[in-house]
């Protein structure tokens, strides 16, 4: 009984939050967005990343005079659908789920099924259907259900992005006949604007955190829980890291980027929570249980409060995303190449980017260090210009290359 009432509680949250993205009002001109159906039970997203990427997607859509109707990639059936059959676009914004290296490679052949079946009811119905840029690949032996999957999507597409070569190599590797109609676009999230811009400093600041001291530079520190699943001494290197960057006198922060469906899971937050308290820093943690109003307000609370770090080092891939889109210099600590394929995009070396725990050396008192923060350290003012200089570029990118793409008839 327990379990289906939890069942029950997520999917009436996953309508609860579609409804209230969802534009308001009617009209003719209707775009429908397919998202990750990983939602709190209070109506959020459980990825903050997923959030910014969706919201980013919405607002801009509706500057082009679009009416945006979101759906969930495992809601079956179709709710209004003498409404729906006036859509002019289906987009697909799924992020990082066609590949092989996702958690479940059953579950991502089974996400690209639903998928297609989606894109060719849209196309039946006259709308253009377009896989937003994402990762794709490594889709395993082409014989297997998920190659088999994706490829009859990406076929049946109208229009496909990747978020990088190596996506795109991948997908047309597959697919060999989107040639044409694949093309390479930044992430969605790039463009988020967050309402909460003008209280962030306050977000940092109450927990006693300068801002604005060249000498303390604040450094915010997001964890990946996936990341520990695959590497048990993640956590270590971590601490490690954090230990380093107070020894150097600089202010760490951590911000979590997801919050699992239920309170006790070993989410982004419990693990940042138990990094805090070995390392006693502040972080910025989404406590009990939340309405959507608060949980959306804390979301976009942090999302925001990015702009006001000095380094970020990411370890959720729109953590990077935010930061670059802030003009943040922001390092990454990765297990996918969409870390990789990212810098290189931006034309940065990736291996200057990248954090690995070879990176953070301890000698035998139990000292560590690390040449790469180190020589990005030195150069912190530097990268931060070239960082800046990179966001404008990226986030006109998105607009011109992505939604000025598909919403052109």
């Amino acid at each position: 009984m327990k379990a289906f009432l939890r069942k029950f509680s997520l999917k009436m949250g996953l309508r609860r939050g579609l409804k209230r993205l969802s534009t308001r009002g009617e009209g003719d001109n209707i775009a429908v967005v397919q998202v990750s159906p990983a939602f709190q039970a209070n109506g959020c997203h459980v990825n903050y990343g997923d959030y910014a990427m969706t919201v980013a997607t919405k607002q801009a859509l509706e500057k082009r005079g679009f009416h945006v109707h979101f759906k969930g990639r495992s809601e079956s059936g179709m709710s209004k659908p003498q409404r729906l059959r006036k859509a002019r676009l289906f987009i697909d914004l799924a992020g990082f789920v066609y590949s092989q290296k996702h958690k479940s490679s059953v579950r991502s052949s089974q996400a690209a099924e639903v998928t297609l079946d989606r894109v060719r009811l849209f196309k039946q119905w006259g709308a253009k259907t377009v896989i937003a840029p994402q990762t794709l690949g490594p889709f395993g032996e082409k014989n297997g259900s998920l190659a088999k999957a994706c490829s009859r999507l990406f076929d049946e597409a109208s229009e496909l992005y990747a978020r990088d070569s190596v996506s795109l190599a991948n997908a047309i590797s597959l697919c060999p006949q989107i040639e044409d109609k694949a093309k390479i676009a930044p992430d969605t999230a790039l463009v988020y604007e967050s309402s909460k811009d003008s209280g962030s400093r306050a977000t940092l600041e109450n927990l006693g955190l300068v801002l604005g001291d060249r000498k303390k530079p604040v450094v915010g520190i997001t964890l990946n829980r996936q990341i520990n699943d695959r590497d048990k001494s993640y956590l270590t290197m971590m601490e490690r890291l954090i230990r380093l960057l107070k020894k150097r006198g600089d202010q760490v922060v951590l911000i979590p980027h997801e919050r699992g469906r239920y309170r006790n899971e070993r989410d982004d937050q419990f693990l940042s929570r138990s990094l805090c308290e070995r390392t006693s820093v502040p972080g910025i943690f989404s406590d009990g249980r939340r309405t959507y109003e608060t949980e959306r307000d804390y979301i976009e609370g942090i999302e925001a409060a990015h702009q006001h770090l000095d380094l970020l080092v990411a370890g959720r891939f729109h953590a990077l995303i935010r930061g670059v889109a802030y003009g943040i210099p922001t390092l990454s600590v990765s297990w996918a190449h969409k870390y990789e394929n990212f810098y290189r995009g931006l034309g940065l070396e990736a291996e200057e980017h990248i954090l690995s725990s070879n990176d953070i050396e301890e000698d035998s008192t139990g000292e560590s260090s690390c040449a790469k923060l180190d020589r990005f350290m030195d150069k912190l003012e530097e990268n931060a210009s070239l960082f800046k200089e990179k966001s404008e570029q990226e986030r006109t990118s998105c607009y011109t290359r992505f939604f000025d793409a598909i919403c052109t008839s």
